[in-house]
């Protein structure tokens, strides 16, 4: 069979998972992004591979931009677990509600000491740290979506898993029918940079603070919601702090010099979403709606599904909750990243420099841009943006 070419691919690696005969490995590319690999020796031409494929799907798959979601905003109101995420708490609040139900959670976590990041599964709420917060590289799926199906044959409890949207869209290819105890949740994904940058860039903190990192967070709030921070803190009890735009790793993915190829074509930007629910952060939440601005973070959540609206409802005495207008700031969920420049020299060219130089030489901001980003971390912007009109 002929999959995607890799510059295509979204490695959901749902085709990994739909393999009759086990054909179908998993290595990395030269960028060190996952991709499946046949064995044409072994392989039946069965289809099965290209029947889930999501992208292929999704290309097919017709538009249908009247289906609009509804729009809440909502802010969980345990401050410990809201200062823990990435915007307003709201994933910890529905993974919470189904692992009181007796159900598993899966969702993409951590590993410092291995410098990678996968899918897990979590039963019990101590669990749910793993899995709270952002994490700005590709997730390894592995072989869970065979793991979650068998869950929810043999299993009379709820799953909710928790991934980008072409992640989810493979889930729900490879499953191939509707599961009443399956909840999805995507988010608004701006991309995903490989896991060998990921393992470059802790290694370049490691060797410029000579310890071990210990913990990481890319979405740190101690200087506020909007003003976040990438934060390591190392065994040595040294700590590392850098705000997302002076970080290196931070620069190359927010100008899209990092990104997955896929990413800037991405298939799965769209309003008619097959999750059941996309979170995002409310940036800009302090002029439309002040009363849910304290800059501890505000949660968007689109639901487009009743089962998931029920959920939301479920959650309220734990959270505050607003609804939008239907089709308030659905926008947002059709932005696709552009390809920069120089993305392709900047991953020609990962071994071959430091990741301060890498990112110097292939994702430097212009003039404009740090004088833009300048005003925006000294809250200057929109009062220029006033004089200037």
């Amino acid at each position: 069979m002929k999959l995607l070419p890799n510059d295509q691919c979204c490695g959901c690696l749902a085709c990994f998972n739909a393999c009759p005969v086990s054909c179908i490995s998993v290595k990395q590319t030269a960028e060190g992004f996952y991709v499946p690999d046949i064995d044409d020796s072994r392989c039946k031409s069965c289809g099965r591979c290209t029947a889930v494929c999501p992208v292929i799907k999704s290309r097919e798959r017709k538009r249908c931009e009247d289906a609009v979601p509804s729009v809440f905003l909502l802010c969980n109101k345990d401050e410990d677990v809201r200062n823990n995420s990435s915007s307003g708490g709201a994933f910890s609040l529905l993974a919470e509600e189904i692992i009181n139900r007796g159900g598993t959670v899966w969702g993409a976590a951590l590993d410092l000491d291995r410098k990678t990041v996968y899918h897990i599964a979590v039963k019990d709420i101590e669990g749910l740290s793993l899995l709270r917060g952002s994490k700005y590289v590709e997730s390894y799926i592995g072989s869970i979506y065979k793991d979650i199906k068998n869950d929810l044959e043999t299993g009379d409890h709820p799953v909710l898993f928790s991934g980008t949207p072409c992640e989810v869209e493979g889930l729900l290819s490879f499953l191939g029918r509707p599961y009443d105890d399956l909840y999805t949740v995507d988010f608004l994904c701006h991309g995903v940079p490989s896991q060998k940058l990921f393992s470059k860039y802790i290694n370049y903190l490691e060797d410029k603070y000579s310890s071990r990192a210990a913990r990481f967070s890319f979405r740190d709030k101690t200087r506020g919601w909007r003003d976040f921070s990438y934060r390591c803190t190392f065994s040595d009890g040294s700590e590392y702090r850098k705000s997302f735009e002076s970080d290196p790793y931070g620069a190359a993915f927010v100008r899209n010099a990092s990104l997955r190829s896929s990413c800037n074509a991405c298939a799965f930007k769209r309003i008619d979403r097959v999750s059941d629910i996309t979170i995002a952060d409310a940036w800009g939440v302090e002029n439309y709606c002040p009363e849910f601005f304290d800059d501890k973070g505000t949660s968007c959540v689109y639901v487009h599904r009743d089962k998931a609206l029920k959920l939301l409802c479920d959650v309220s005495e734990k959270s505050r909750q607003k609804q939008l207008e239907n089709g308030s700031l659905t926008k947002a969920m059709l932005h696709n990243a552009p390809k920069h420049p120089t993305r392709d020299a900047f991953y020609e060219n990962i071994d071959r420099y430091d990741l301060k130089a890498l990112v110097k030489r292939y994702a430097a901001p212009s003039l404009k841009k740090r004088i833009v980003y300048m005003l925006r971390r000294l809250h200057l912007l929109d009062a220029v943006k006033r004089i200037i009109h």
